[in-house]
């Protein structure tokens, strides 16, 4: 069976619709393997107790899983009193460096 689509010029067919009419009419099996296939893959029996035990083992999840996704923190650090870093001068470097050779 061939379904003529409406089109808003009466009477215009375009090539390939006339193309694809003369292809089904000549060729059947590819209407029936196309109307075979659509009852294969569409045409579904459900099982109404097998679709309420998927439901109900179903985890809800959010339509969009990244709005309320929690921010990552910053790694905590443990942190001592504040100190400021003293400058060493030229006789105190060398006093260091003697005391770590001595020990």
């Amino acid at each position: 069976m061939i379904r003529r689509r409406s089109s808003r010029t009466d009477g215009y067919v375009s090539e390939f619709t006339a193309f694809m009419d003369d292809f089904l009419a000549r060729h059947p099996e590819v209407v029936q393997a196309r109307e075979r296939n659509r009852r294969e893959l569409w045409d579904v029996e459900v099982d109404d107790d097998e679709l309420a035990r998927a439901r109900a083992d179903s985890v809800p999840f959010p339509a969009y899983p990244y709005w309320n996704a929690p921010r990552p923190q910053p790694p905590q650090v443990a942190r001592g009193p504040a100190v400021a870093p003293q400058r060493m001068t030229a006789a105190a470097n060398d006093e260091r460096e003697f005391s770590a050779r001595a020990a």
